[in-house]
């Protein structure tokens, strides 16, 4: 989110918080399904969080 100076670090468990949802080693890059969903949910909907998150 360009101009942006908030910034956060999201990761998302399994339920007993041991496997990390968005990492599959055997996906191109790593990336689970489930954290290319996410991922793209963050893109989609990146102006909207910026125009509540950026001071003007």
């Amino acid at each position: 989110m360009t101009g942006n100076g908030c910034h956060c670090h999201i990761s998302v468990w399994n339920t007993d918080g041991s496997v990390n949802a968005f990492a599959d080693k055997d996906a191109p890059f790593g990336l689970s399904a489930k954290g290319k969903t996410f991922l793209f949910g963050i893109m989609r909907h990146g102006p909207a969080l910026a125009a509540i998150t950026i001071r003007r």
